[in-house]
């Protein structure tokens, strides 16, 4: 199984009348995110199924995803809210739900927050809580094997994405 990783593209400055959970992606920031899709759509197989966190910019950077990944293929792709993937996360928990879906699906996409995602990169690939940086709207692609471990295949921030999109 391959594992998708992004972080949520740009959003709104928070203020004192919007929840944190509730700061929409900024138009330029939907906008560039849109780009950035649509160079991850030519470079990878299907994804079948988006976890998305519940805030808000999240669940908007997951549907502008499987809008880019479905538009060459007849069969939606799933989402599915998941509350493990709010900060601060639970590394447990997405993997536990990995395991149910591994053998319904090859490639699963995640839609999260920094710095939860760079630890889990960390923790997947070496071991040990890392810190790379994810970028807003960056991706990472771990190839996942047993018991929670996997190998780190790529590590994009989303201008390279953004370019391929126009390749």
């Amino acid at each position: 199984m391959h594992l998708y990783i992004i972080r949520h593209a740009k959003a709104a400055v928070g203020d004192s009348h919007t929840p944190d959970a509730m700061r929409p992606l900024t138009p330029r920031g939907r906008e560039k995110f849109r780009r950035a899709a649509e160079g991850l759509r030519r470079m990878t197989p299907r994804i079948e199924l988006i976890l998305f966190s519940p805030l808000l910019r999240s669940r908007q950077t997951a549907e502008i995803l499987a809008t880019a990944l479905g538009s060459d293929s007849d069969r939606p792709i799933q989402m599915e809210k998941a509350d493990f993937l709010a900060p601060p996360g639970r590394l447990d928990a997405l993997l536990s739900r990995l395991a149910e879906v591994k053998s319904l699906t090859g490639n699963v996409a995640i839609v999260g927050h920094e710095p939860m995602l760079s630890t889990w990169i960390g923790r997947i690939c070496f071991d040990q809580p890392g810190r790379c940086e994810m970028k807003k709207g960056g991706m990472a692609i771990i190839e996942l094997s047993t018991g929670g471990h996997g190998r780190l295949w790529c590590l994009l921030p989303p201008i390279v994405l953004r370019r391929m999109a126009n390749r």
